[in-house]
């Protein structure tokens, strides 16, 4: 995925990009749950490649799609599944399309919270992003 940002800061081999809301955001499915379509700014780290980088400057971001696949899966197919699933072991139970979907709407809230207490840890410690290019201008 190519991201565009300014650079806001540099320490030693490490510098901070301020990525920018593309005009795709606008139209995407997915705004209302995307955190770069949000209101708040969005930070990345990446190393140092290039010594001609300085604070100010806009760049070309390259990340990883890895970690966005990585998301997808436990935000939307782990939880999905743990309904399904619900429902069937509470057909199983109950006989009763009430009582399934109501075990698997139980087990579907049971696996976002596990997801939202495991998200940290489950995260990359860093997201494989690099500078391509400086943007002139």
């Amino acid at each position: 995925m190519i991201e565009e940002g300014k650079v806001v800061e540099i320490k030693e081999n490490r510098i901070k990009v301020r990525l920018e809301r593309k005009g795709e955001c606008k139209e995407c499915s997915l705004t209302d749950f995307c955190e770069l379509a949000g209101e708040v700014e969005k930070y990345i780290e990446v190393e140092r490649g290039s010594s001609s980088i300085k604070v100010g400057d806009k760049v070309k971001l390259e990340i990883e799609n890895i970690p966005v696949l990585k998301g997808t899966i436990f935000l939307f197919l782990i939880p999905t599944f743990s309904f399904l699933v619900g429902v069937l072991i509470g057909q199983k139970l109950f006989k009763n399309i009430a009582f399934s979907l109501g075990v698997g709407v139980l087990l579907l809230f049971a696996t976002f919270f596990l997801v939202h207490l495991f998200d940290k840890k489950l995260a990359p410690e860093k997201i494989g992003a690099k500078i391509i290019e400086k943007i002139p201008g």
